[in-house]
């Protein structure tokens, strides 16, 4: 900025350019509110408003938010245009459409019909994939610990017996919440798994055994013939092999 105070600053990293996403001062007083930075976390980064509120060229987050807009959302005009005047274009300023493409042209143009989809993934496999085995975290009698168990393969169901093994003592060590901390530092988000597990049993009216087996289900990597099984894991980091 100090070198070349006319051009943008904010580009290596940053989304400022010399053309329409041009910042109108380099000052962070004027370009961050308080809010900003007063707690630093991502919330400025994913919390975003309506494009007609947004200041690219006076505030710096708004300026990340329609870069982001204009990259992977459907254009039919500049978002720095809808930003300034409002959504709409002056009838002064309309002039041929322009073809606009970015992300949002993978899918939103023609043909759209099985460019991102899992279909073609499944079909056209790229990574060596192992077979996997599936464990699930059950909570006990009194809903009060989750309990590991393996899930039997289909093949191996009988009627009348349940498919969940437990492999809490044998084949599951869980880390201490002291291994994901220091100072300053803790996981971020709701990692207590049966709190959320309530949580979502309330609010689904349904057993919290029957939502421990919808959504508390995990695939692992199955062990390699010969080598050791068990497990490693944490809510905020998932799980690994034991070794």
């Amino acid at each position: 900025h100090w070198r070349y105070p006319a051009e943008a600053a904010f580009r290596w990293p940053g989304f400022e350019d010399n053309d329409q996403y041009q910042l109108k001062s380099h000052d962070l007083n004027q370009l961050l509110a308080t809010v900003d930075y007063a707690v630093i976390d991502a919330r400025p980064r994913i919390v975003s408003r309506p494009a007609s509120e947004l200041r690219p060229r006076q505030h710096w987050v708004d300026l990340e938010h329609s870069r982001m807009r204009q990259t992977m959302l459907p254009l039919n005009e500049s978002p720095l245009a809808a930003a300034s005047t409002g959504g709409r274009m002056r009838k002064s300023e309309q002039g041929p459409p322009k073809p606009l493409f970015n992300a949002s042209t993978w899918w939103h143009a023609p043909p759209a019909d099985a460019l991102l989809t899992a279909v073609i993934p499944q079909k056209q496999r790229f990574r060596d994939s192992r077979p996997d085995l599936d464990l699930v975290l059950l909570p006990d009698e009194d809903g009060e610990q989750a309990v590991l168990h393996r899930v039997a393969d289909r093949r191996d169901w009988r009627p009348g017996q349940s498919p969940y093994i437990e492999v809490e003592r044998s084949e599951h060590k869980p880390l201490d919440d002291a291994l994901v901390q220091g100072e300053r530092i803790q996981p971020w988000g709701v990692t207590d798994y049966l709190q959320a597990l309530r949580a979502l049993a309330e609010e689904m009216g349904q057993p919290l055994m029957e939502i421990a087996r919808r959504f508390g289900a995990v695939s692992v990597p199955a062990p390699q013939e010969g080598a050791p099984t068990g497990w490693r894991s944490h809510p905020a980091l998932g799980f690994v092999k034991r070794r």
